[in-house]
């Protein structure tokens, strides 16, 4: 006898367990499905920074809206998500401090916590940094980092007590759909499952089970590497960054490590089979660019690190929302920065499947039809700066 539910998550990362505690919350019988085991894809591998700084409106809303679960886990899901509130620090380029006046003001309205301060301000937070190339950097001291493994299954475990089914090890083969409408899945090990309603949020392999319905999407997937060191006694490094001025990013881990991330990543890579581990020339280019920021850390010692991978869009923006099959929706291509915000987009996407529309923050900007309008998503004031490419484009409104 075939399975039914009301709702099937395609994909077991944040942003499938995400999707799965909301539609649960709102009553729905969800079934979730997960090709290898949870937070196994991207979200396993994610540095898990949870900032609200973004050059763009939408994203800055969901980050902040997701920022109130995080400071509030064990009230709004229960248990740890290991969310450590260690500030956070964004620099630019000197030809982008008006770029980062704008967006910094643009947090305010917001709601965010968050303020311009000068070089010698952000000396006095993080003595051993150099700030010679800066003038002004974006700091929120609300900001910081959490466990991605703990966020995630912390989130399907809320889903299950209110009643989703999660089952791991099961691939789904099709996505099945009659007369422009969705009625299911064909999964390898549970057979036809029926459900009115499919969300894929499988990442990268996302394109592989959109492309025989005839919806091609945007996504490439790219490898990244992050490596660990070890902090040097004098360096007591405590707030994440993202450092434009120096095109790399980096946050504290535990009590004496720092993990650093930068560098042009490998393109159309095969996400089933890549190198997960770290090249010893990337360790070495991490090694020199966190230096020019924390010049003790030439000192620092390697402790390795690993690659995982970025499910990229044209812009480097996600897809929310429904495609042109009716009850069949997106969520994928969150290109390297989709963690922080994987509360607040199950929420709105929730909202958009059961009420019809997205409340909590207006989605439509990311919606899946964009590249199709010709439409990339910018805002006002976006940033040259690819932090977690290591390298600068001028991108294009």
């Amino acid at each position: 006898m075939s399975l039914t539910a009301d709702a099937i998550i395609i994909g077991g990362g944040v942003h499938g367990a995400s999707l799965a505690f909301h539609l649960a919350r709102r009553k729905l019988r969800v079934l979730l499905l997960e090709k290898k085991f949870l937070a196994s894809g991207g979200t396993g591998k994610s540095t898990a920074l949870v900032r609200q700084h973004y050059d763009n409106f939408v994203e800055s809303a969901l980050t902040h809206a997701s920022w109130k679960y995080f400071v509030n886990w064990n009230e709004v899901v229960g248990g740890d998500a290991g969310f450590v509130q260690s500030g956070f620090i964004r620099t630019v380029i000197a030809s982008e401090l008006d770029a980062l006046r704008a967006n910094t003001a643009m947090h305010a309205r917001i709601g965010i916590t968050t303020k311009l301060i000068t070089a010698r301000e952000v000396k006095e937070i993080e003595p051993s940094w150099d700030v010679s190339d800066i003038e002004y950097a974006a700091y929120e001291p609300d900001s910081g980092y959490a466990d991605p493994q703990a966020t995630t299954l912390t989130l399907a475990d809320a889903a299950k007590k209110l009643g989703a089914q999660i089952f791991q090890e099961t691939r789904v083969e099709k996505i099945r759909a009659d007369d422009a409408r969705v009625v299911g899945v064909t999964t390898d090990k549970l057979g036809e499952i029926f459900a009115p309603i499919v969300i894929v949020a499988a990442g990268p392999w996302t394109p592989h089970l959109l492309k025989p319905l005839g919806i091609d999407v945007p996504i490439a997937c790219e490898r990244h590497q992050v490596a660990s060191f070890i902090l040097p006694k004098e360096v007591k490094t405590r707030v994440c960054c993202i450092d434009g001025a120096r095109e790399m990013y980096f946050r504290p881990e535990g009590h004496n490590l720092i993990l650093v991330g930068c560098g042009v990543g490998a393109k159309k890579i095969n996400p089933d089979q890549y190198n997960e581990a770290i090249d010893d020339a990337h360790i070495e280019f991490s090694a020199e660019r966190i230096a020019k920021r924390i010049p003790k850390m030439i000192d620092g010692l390697s402790q390795g690190g690993w690659a995982g991978f970025y499910d990229m869009t044209p812009d480097e923006k996600c897809l929310l929302g429904e495609l042109p099959i009716q009850g069949l929706y997106i969520n994928a291509g969150h290109s390297g920065t989709g963690f922080k915000i994987a509360p607040a987009v199950g929420l709105c996407l929730s909202e958009l499947i059961c009420d019809g529309a997205a409340k909590t923050v207006d989605i439509s900007p990311l919606r899946w039809s964009r590249f199709q309008e010709g439409k990339m998503y910018f805002d006002a004031h976006p940033y040259s700066t690819s932090w977690h490419t290591g390298h600068t484009e001028k991108v294009k409104a």
